[in-house]
């Protein structure tokens, strides 16, 4: 059976990636591994690019409209 998400879940679990990534890109420079950290970089920045892609329009269009109801926009 397929889940509804609701605003508020989709954006904690945005939330709770995107501080996992930040925090291992994070821990990399305070172990001086600019390099690492860099390839992590990169690394979500494609990521993110392809998940764009792969939405649906209609994903996109919702997850669009709550950014821009909260001013992320």
């Amino acid at each position: 059976m397929k889940k509804e998400w609701d605003v508020v879940e989709v954006l904690k679990y945005a939330r709770h990636d995107w501080l996992n990534k930040i925090q291992l890109i994070k821990g990399n420079l305070a172990l001086n591994r600019i390099d690492r950290a860099n390839e992590r970089h990169h690394q979500y920045n494609r990521e993110r690019v392809t998940a764009r892609i792969k939405i649906d329009k209609h994903e996109y269009a919702f997850v669009h409209r709550v950014c821009y109801d909260l001013s992320l926009v």
